[in-house]
């Protein structure tokens, strides 16, 4: 995949812990690579995806490439909250 092509990932509405090493494989997939998630279906999340989650966020960010979960159910939203994060960190910053 190249540096300029975009991806597109629908996240699993069970994000438990069995859907962490799936989830950190599909990210890894598309590293470095603008990417945008889908969590239209989220309706349980579990710490360990929502790690991995903050993590890609933060790297992309750092690098400077497009990251955005898009569709955020409430379940997601209060998930993320739980933790004290504002669900900003997954929407892109202008560089």
């Amino acid at each position: 995949m190249s540096s300029c092509s975009s991806s597109y990932i629908v996240l699993d509405a069970d994000l438990s812990p069995m859907a962490a090493a799936p989830l950190a494989q599909s990210l890894t997939s598309v590293l470095n690579t603008p990417v945008e998630l889908n969590a239209e279906n989220v309706v349980n999340v579990d710490k360990s995806c929502l790690q991995i989650l903050i993590a890609a966020a933060r790297h992309w960010n750092y690098i400077g490439v497009p990251f955005e979960i898009k569709n955020t159910t409430q379940e997601f939203l209060s998930a993320v909250q739980a933790l004290c994060l504002d669900p900003v960190i997954f929407k892109p910053r202008v560089h």
